[in-house]
């Protein structure tokens, strides 16, 4: 996995771009630090996770894979959402704790 620059704990609300870490064939390594970026973010506010648009929509592929690997870790969620594509080309997964 790919070290991405992240704080212990958030105290706010935040974001993790990984479109200049990862491309295509790291798919299980944006998730592993997806999830890491989740359980770095307190209780009432989210993250926002995006991800390369040449991967394609997250609903097919990245928050799928994302919700398992946060109940296999015991890592709870309020909700976790699709918020559309962002003006860089990426998409935008916002996951509230």
């Amino acid at each position: 996995m790919k070290e991405i620059p992240v704080n212990a704990m958030r105290k706010g609300d935040w974001s993790l771009n990984l479109e200049e870490e990862y491309g295509p064939g790291e798919e299980e390594e944006m998730v592993a630090s997806s999830v890491e970026a989740v359980s770095q973010t307190k209780r009432e506010h989210y993250v926002n996770i995006i991800t390369p648009g040449d991967l394609g929509s997250p609903e097919e592929w990245f928050i799928p894979r994302l919700e398992r690997a946060l109940s296999e870790k015991g890592l709870p969620v309020e909700k976790l959402l699709y918020v559309g594509e962002c003006g860089c080309g990426g998409y935008i997964t916002r996951i509230y704790r």
